[in-house]
């Protein structure tokens, strides 16, 4: 089954058309997973969004907020940050809460 195929079989009822949005978006998710496995062992995915928030933060953002903005509990940003740290990718300078 190809993606033209998944979206013939979705696009008969408004249902069926949000369970294929929520396939793709599942399906890009996984894609993009795998991207990272394969290709950046140095970062996962999630350390590799932290980053990119941080670096495009035009101020430095609490870990309280960077969780408000990629979705995960503030202490999994913590732990993220922790592991950059010691990886040297990464330097936390607003308050931690």
């Amino acid at each position: 089954m190809d993606l033209n195929e998944l979206t013939k079989i979705f696009s008969s009822s408004t249902e069926n058309q949000r369970k294929a949005i929520f396939s793709t978006l599942f399906i890009a998710s996984n894609k993009l997973q795998t991207f990272f496995d394969n290709h950046i062992p140095e970062v996962s995915l999630k350390q590799f969004m932290l980053l990119s928030i941080v670096t495009q933060s035009e101020e430095p953002l609490t870990f309280t907020q960077l969780g408000n903005l990629l979705g995960y509990p503030r202490q999994n940003i913590k732990k993220l940050a922790n592991i950059l740290m010691k990886k040297r990718l990464y330097y936390h300078s607003a308050k931690p809460t």
